[in-house]
């Protein structure tokens, strides 16, 4: 791989690892790893053996259990707190001879015997992380596990130096952190905060029968080797495949005759005659050949660790009328063997291909806003799911829109509704999430029932029925789709038709909500996905402003539709290009949910 990308004839993304297995993986990504080549794995464990995702499990046991000294010397070595290793090394020492835990020897140095002293380097460091400790721990008492992770994340710079490097490797990091707070999350929605001793057993639980979640889905699109299974590969080409690990009982794999046989009398498909396992497996080896392009390299090993030396795969011979194994290979000299250790191999520039004009890119109105406010904002959110904690404005926003999509589908349906239906719909999808204090939450929680109650008077004056309401729609321009939902959609008996964006923000001045009703970015391409949709122009839309009541509406321009179309084409044209350079400012900085970590913030 080296050789043909050094030579200018090949990229990386050009081959791809096919294994029969997951584990199958683990040396070669090993050895992907040793010789500094960029490698993407699909697979379907292997995310708690990242490095990123190890640091955030050693920091949640070392919280959980204050003597679990793996963890502690896990933290003090890793790249937040870089205790120098000598240091350390003195540390371990001390430990081995008191039998004292390693938190202890860090919080009192001065009450241990040292043969040689502490740096002052180590010292400091050493009292930052204790101090680190100590605040986490006592967070941890009212803190939901995911919010503490992202407190530590955030405090520590960990995040935003992830979120600066720009690197294939940096952005996986951040993807695989994403999908590790996705596991987190959704065992805090059935457990108390303050719950972390409980997730840790949770987790360990789950290591100890064998759940280990895949790591976060490659980039396809990245100039990285990839190395998956053979079922994942399905569908896909590559114009260099090697198909590795082709030994007998491991392609194919042995027989589990673990089933439970039927009755012949009760199976009426004909069932194929011979070793279906076999035929299964044969198939399969078909598909990993067929996923080459130019070239195919089969590969097998004398030793996988065991006693016995392994045999080729019988499908190989089946293949390949004069196979043979090519013996010069496994023939190697001491010094060769020694020489694969070597971590020294040149870093490769990692790049990422632009994606053809001719696949289909799929957007829709958020992506297009987070784009067209700031590329980097878009590439944090849609590419990389950076996690952010939770913003009360999106809770109460949230719960604001699911009471109002209740009352306009009960009224759809003729069924009847009440104010306190709303409420109790409101209230249903409130979170305690992300308030400033308990007393914002109150004011918060009280202010959209006020409007709730408002709103529901209003409609039940107006006594409208939408014609749809959180109608799903899609649109279609240039091999790209934008998909949506319009909030409500008004045909009138007279041949009007208007378009009705909620909003929960406060606006109190009339003049401001016309303003922010022209210039709506949302309301111009749901208005064009109607007319795409339907073929008839819209009359205009409005955006219903629910704590004031305030509603701005404007009417149909073509150039507002020409508009949209044209910056559709612009988000679509950088990120085929994969441009997600920051636009920072004033207007930008101070609203998104990524300030404290982003390289190029100015508030």
């Amino acid at each position: 791989i080296t050789a043909k990308v050094q030579n200018g004839t090949r990229s990386y993304h050009d081959f791809c690892v096919l294994v029969r297995a997951n584990h199958a993986a683990d040396p070669f990504l090993r050895s992907f790893e040793a010789a500094r080549l960029p490698y993407r794995f699909s697979g379907n464990r292997g995310l708690f053996q990242r490095e990123e995702i190890r640091l955030l499990l050693a920091f949640m046991r070392s919280l959980a259990n204050p003597y679990d000294d793996q963890s502690f010397y896990q933290l003090a070595q890793s790249e937040i707190y870089r205790v120098p290793m000598a240091d350390l090394q003195r540390c371990l020492v001390v430990n081995l001879a008191s039998h004292r835990a390693l938190l202890h020897i860090f919080k009192n140095p001065e009450a241990f015997e040292w043969e040689e002293p502490l740096s002052p380097e180590g010292r400091a460091t050493l009292v930052k992380l204790v101090a680190d400790h100590e605040k986490y721990l006592e967070l941890s008492r009212n803190t939901p596990t995911y919010a503490l992770l992202y407190a530590f994340l955030k405090e520590s710079g960990y995040l935003a130096q992830l979120t600066s490097d720009d690197s294939l490797d940096g952005d996986q990091k951040i993807r695989n952190l994403a999908k590790f707070f996705t596991t987190v999350r959704s065992y805090a929605h059935f457990t108390e905060h303050g719950d972390l001793a409980f997730f840790v057993r949770h987790l360990d639980l789950l290591r100890d029968y064998g759940d280990d979640p895949g790591t976060a889905d490659a980039d396809l699109d990245a100039d990285a080797v990839q190395v998956m299974t053979i079922h994942k590969a399905k569908g896909l080409e590559f114009p260099i495949v090697f198909v590795v690990g082709l030994v007998e009982q491991q392609f194919p794999t042995r027989s589990r005759t673990t089933t439970i046989t039927l009755p012949e009398a009760l199976i009426k498909d004909k069932l194929p005659e011979g070793d279906f396992h076999l035929q299964e497996e044969r198939r399969l080896f078909y598909v990993a050949m067929t996923r080459a392009q130019e070239e195919l390299y089969l590969t097998s090993s004398h030793d996988y660790g065991g006693a016995r030396r392994k045999h080729v795969s019988r499908f190989v011979y089946e293949a390949l009328e004069h196979a043979h194994p090519d013996e010069d290979y496994a023939k190697t000299s001491p010094l060769v063997t020694l020489a694969r250790f070597d971590s020294g191999a040149t870093t490769s520039d990692e790049s990422r291909a632009a994606m053809p004009e001719e696949q289909t890119l799929t957007l829709n109105p958020h992506k297009i806003d987070d784009y067209l406010s700031c590329p980097l904002k878009y590439k944090f959110v849609h590419v990389l799911h950076v996690p952010f904690p939770p913003q009360h404005t999106i809770i109460y926003g949230q719960a604001i829109h699911a009471a109002i999509k209740e009352y306009h589908q009960r009224k759809r349906k003729h069924v009847p509704v009440a104010s306190e239906d709303l409420l109790r719909t409101f209230r249903s999808n409130w979170r305690s999430l992300g308030f400033l204090s308990r007393e914002h939450e109150e004011q918060r929680l009280a202010r959209g029932e006020e409007a709730l109650k408002r709103f529901f008077e209003e409609q039940e004056r107006e006594n409208l029925v939408p014609t749809y309401v959180e109608e799903p729609f899609h649109v279609a321009l240039d091999n790209v789709v934008i998909t949506g939902r319009w909030d409500r959609v008004d045909e009138l008996a007279d041949g009007r038709v208007f378009i009705t964006d909620y909003k929960s923000s406060e606006i109190e001045d009339e003049e401001k909500a016309e303003k922010r009703a022209r210039e709506h970015r949302q309301l111009r391409l749901y208005a064009w996905a109607y007319e795409e949709r339907f073929g008839r122009p819209v009359t205009g839309w409005r955006l219903h402003f629910v704590e004031s009541g305030l509603v701005g509406e404007t009417l149909r321009k073509e150039r507002f539709l020409e508009k949209i179309r044209d910056e559709v084409r612009e988000v679509a044209r950088g990120i085929r290009q994969h441009d997600f350079q920051p636009t920072p400012g004033p207007g930008v900085c101070p609203f998104c949910p990524y300030q404290e970590i982003c390289p190029a913030v100015k508030l």
